[in-house]
Order: structure tokens, then sequence, then C-alpha cells
């Protein structure tokens, strides 16, 4: 991954649109498979805070890759640019197997889909997977790829279809839902830029929250066969705990040293776009910085933790709020599972957005 910025900060950068979709299906706590999960404590719901989320029907013909080329197709459209016009593609999923018109197959993995599938010949294509903040890494990315004069036009996409990655035996299937983001960052912009950044890893803490290849809780070890065997996302029973402890802490800490970078202060930011893990965490880091409620949103209350596709899909929301526009200062900043954690200071511009369904 390209993380150090390099020092052309005078180059402008923008990101020209941003399309966000979501599945046609949304799912309450008080409908299956929910309502079919066992021993859910009364606190987890008030930790976590999703009442319903989005997800994907893949009988429908909802699967992660179509979706991300649709959002893709549609960045493009509003941004007024052809897939011609795309010098690189980033994007990133969660899934492990990615549908083509061939089979399924494990790698090559999302970005030469897209790639194909737009016909954009003349971009590099590239995957870069970094759970939750792999949004964020692939603007900074595409920033540097700019200023260093490599590219003028970069696609970058994130999309999850989480919910075919969990064991609904399992209280942590509650937590997520499933959608597709895409961005188009440009080089020329009317003064938009990212001013700071800062990213840091801390892989002590790895095995809270993974993906696993394993057999269902609910089978007998007798009764298994390799048909079983699938990959599900795995909380471990202390990871909310583990959370508080060391998730509040760093965020505030990447913003604090990318406020200092772009030589701002938390009252110089107009407003905060923050990954949506939990109410609680985000309320956290918002206490941590000294901001007040009206600078920062949620979304995870009727959509579910997103992962990579949470940071674009809160910043889609701010944006057609009217809190994120052109000439403000905000911040972008995260976690993901790893753990890492990153923030950006932008002075944003003017971002087209599409029409939320």
């Amino acid at each position: 991954m390209m993380l150090a910025a390099p020092h052309r900060e005078k180059v402008p950068v923008a990101v020209r649109s941003l399309a966000c979709l979501f599945p046609a299906r949304s799912v309450s706590n008080s409908e299956p498979p929910y309502t079919q999960i066992p021993d859910v404590p009364h606190d987890w719901w008030q930790f976590w805070g999703v009442q319903r989320r989005g997800m994907f029907d893949a009988a429908a013909g909802e699967t992660h890759d179509r979706l991300a080329v649709r959002a893709c197709r549609e960045a493009l459209r509003i941004a007024e640019l052809e897939a011609a016009d795309i010098d690189l593609v980033l994007a990133n999923t969660s899934n492990l197997v990615v549908s083509t018109s061939t089979g399924p197959r494990f790698f090559p993995r999302l970005a030469p889909v897209i790639r194909e599938e737009l016909r954009a010949r003349s971009a590099v294509a590239m995957d870069v997977e970094q759970e939750c903040l792999s949004f964020l890494i692939h603007l900074q990315n595409a920033v540097n790829l700019i200023r260093m004069g490599r590219c003028k036009r970069v696609l970058v996409c994130s999309v999850e279809h989480i919910t075919d990655l969990l064991d609904y035996t399992d209280k942590s299937a509650t937590i997520f839902g499933d959608a597709a983001a895409a961005a188009v960052v440009t080089a020329d912009s009317d003064g938009a830029s990212l001013l700071g950044s800062s990213y840091v890893s801390r892989p002590e803490h790895y095995d809270l929250a993974t993906l696993r290849w394993r057999n269902p809780r609910y089978k007998p070890k007798n009764e298994l066969v390799p048909d079983d065997f699938h990959t599900y996302f795995d909380l471990r029973e202390d990871a909310a705990d583990g959370m508080r402890k060391f998730v509040p802490v760093f965020v505030p800490e990447m913003v604090k040293q990318a406020l200092e970078r772009a030589r701002l202060r938390a009252d110089d930011v107009d407003y905060f776009v923050f990954h949506q893990p939990s109410p609680i965490l985000i309320r956290g880091w918002a206490n941590a910085l000294g901001v007040a409620r009206n600078r920062y949103c949620t979304t995870l209350e009727t959509r579910g933790s997103l992962v990579s596709a949470s940071m674009p899909i809160t910043l889609h929301h701010a944006i057609e709020q009217g809190h994120v526009g052109p000439g403000k200062t905000i911040v972008i900043a995260g976690a993901s599972t790893g753990w890492g954690f990153g923030a950006q200071v932008w002075r944003w511009g003017e971002t087209r957005i599409n029409a939320l369904g």
C-alpha cells in the first residue's frame, strides 16, 4: 500500500462523484433470521445499536460483484466520465469468492472484474484489502498517485456482502448489513485537497474479530461432512469489552495527528465522518475530540455496520444532508479489524452523489 503522502500538497485532488447502492430487502431485528438467534442479551442491542439492515438476495441477482459494477457505472455517470477516462481501478470486498461469467473464482479479485465489465481497458486494476479502512486507503492511494503524476482519474469501489459470511446461530450476526459504494477521484477540482492523514496498525488485538474457515457451531462433530465448512465472521466473546479498551483511544489519536499535519485543530473542522461500528464507540471518539453531536452523524441504526462501505455511505449521507460540501473542512476516520486505525483531513470540493433508493 502506498500510504506515505508525497510533498506535492498544492496539487488539487477531489472526490468528483460518490454513488452508493443498497439491497432491495431491509430486515429488522424482529424478523428472521434474527429472531431465531438464541441468547442475545438486551445490552447487546444497546452497544451495537443496529435496528435493521439491508441483505443482498443472490437469488434475485444481488451479488457483491454485480452491485460493485453497478455502483461504479453510477459513479462514472454522475461524474460525466466514461470508463475509458479511468487510469486506475482500486477495489475491495471481504468476500473470498468473486463471481464471473465463467463461474466463481478466488482470484484475480474484484478490481479486474470491474475493469473488464466496464471495459476500462486503459486502467490498471488493483485490489487493496484493509477491511473497514479499505475505502480510506483507496482515497489515500488515489491522492498519492495523482500527486505523483502517475494518473489523473481513479475509480474506487468498496462492496460488502457480509451477510453471506455470518453464522446465524451466533449473536454477532446481528451487527452487519450489505452495501456497495464507488467514487471517482480526480486531479481537477475547485480547491479541494487532502490536507493531512495518519495511520497505525495494532495487530496485538488481531483475534478479537476475524473471518475463519470452520464448521457451523450448531453441527455436532460426528455429523460433519466437507460441505459443512464455510468462511464465517467470528467475534470473540469478550470482543465488545476488548474494543471498549483500545478502539476509543486510537481513532482520536489518528485524528489529532492528521489535524496536526494539516496545521488545524478539531475546532477548525466543520464535520466528522466516522466509521460506523457501534454508537457507543462513535460517541467515545467524538467525546475524546470535543466534537458536539451536530458535527457528526450515525447511519448504522438502519443500515447496519457495513465494513468498508460504512465510511463512504456515511459520507454520502453527510453530503446529502448538506453537512459536507464545497469549502468545508472535514475529517474521515475509523478503525478496522486487524487492527488498523486511520484519519484524513480534507478541504472538500463539489461531489456529485446519486439518489438513494
